[in-house]
Formats: structure tokens, sequence, C-alpha cells
């Protein structure tokens, strides 16, 4: 009787507390709130752990990535005749999604479509895709 109740509370305390031991791997979108109307280019700044950096699925951008240790520059090249604009600029994939929170991203630096430095005034936001 005792090893029965015994089983029974391993198995739901398997269940119930299996789900949230340790990190969940996978991606999450940085998407550009507000952005300048004549950006072709940003360099971003990311701060947090990245595997990998990527566009977003069906994205005309262009996304190169250089990280050292949790700090990761990005550059976003949109392609001539476009901008970036708002909506997902970036895939990332991390080591663990539910600390999105703890990302912060930064415009460094801003291109406009005739390779003039703006000023970066984007806006950006971490989440889940």
């Amino acid at each position: 009787m005792k090893r029965t109740l015994f089983a029974a509370l391993a198995a739901c305390l398997t269940v119930a507390c299996g789900k949230e031991a340790g990190p969940v791997a996978g991606d999450l979108d940085i998407s550009a709130t507000a952005a300048p109307t004549a950006a072709r280019a940003v360099l971003l700044r990311v701060v947090g752990p990245v595997d990998a950096a990527a566009a977003p699925a069906g994205s005309v951008y262009r996304v190169f990535a250089s990280t050292s240790g949790d700090t990761t520059r990005i550059a976003v090249i949109a392609p001539t005749g476009v901008v970036v604009a708002t909506g997902p600029v970036v895939t990332l994939t991390v080591p663990d999604t539910r600390r999105a929170s703890a990302y912060t991203v930064t415009a460094v630096q801003a291109s406009s479509p005739s390779y003039q430095l703006i000023t970066p005034s984007f806006t950006f936001t971490v989440a889940t895709p």
C-alpha cells in the first residue's frame, strides 16, 4: 500500500514539476516598434546569451552577427529600395526563451538608403514568435 502511494506521489510530482525544470531553448524575435522612415541598415547591440541570429522567415533583410560573451552585434540590412520597418527584424536562437525580458536591444548606428549615417531612433521589443 505504501509503495503504491509513494509511486503515485512520485508520478504526480514528476508530471507537475517536470515541465518547469531547466531552460527551454528556442527562438525569440526582435521587433522594431518604432523605426525612422529612411533607415536602410541598422547595427544592433543585444545583451543576453545568443546562440544564433538570422532574418525572420519570409523577410527580405540580410542579417550578420558577431558574438562576444553575452553581447551580440547584429547588422540588419534591407535590399535596395527597401527600408527597415516596424515588425520582426531578427530571429534569435537562445538557450532559454523564458528569459526574453532579460534581453536588451539597442540601436547603435543606422544608415540611410544613400549610406549616410542617421540617428538610430529605433525602439525594439524581444518576444517569442
